[in-house]
């Protein structure tokens, strides 16, 4: 199993919701999706693309009473296939369409 794993760091910031929407509508129009424009699924030819908040322990979450700065949320998009054939295709949709938009992307595996 071939699997690409990239971390998306939000502020909170509108145009940063809104290229997330756009990012969705974009992997939407060449693949079959479910879920919505932060939490989804979608099947592109023998890919599967999934985007999904991290699950951040309670323990590491800074107060907001003493924090009142804007809090990051990290989200995964997770890319997975048995075979590497359509892997680098879709990555470099993903990306290219991230990078033009603003949405900085890590990689984390």
């Amino acid at each position: 199993m071939y699997r690409i794993v990239y971390e998306i760091r939000l502020k909170g910031i509108p145009n940063e919701m809104e290229c997330l929407a756009k990012l969705h509508e974009a992997i939407k129009n060449v693949s079959t999706c479910i879920g919505s424009a932060t939490t989804f699924v979608c099947f592109y030819k023998n890919v599967l693309v999934k985007l999904m908040p991290k699950h951040i322990d309670k323990a590491y979450q800074p107060s907001v009473a003493y924090e009142p700065l804007l809090q990051t949320i990290s989200i995964s998009l997770i890319i997975e296939s048995k075979s590497v054939k359509y892997i680098p295709e879709i990555v470099e949709s993903i990306y290219s369409f991230a990078k033009n938009c603003g949405l900085a992307l890590q990689l984390v595996e």
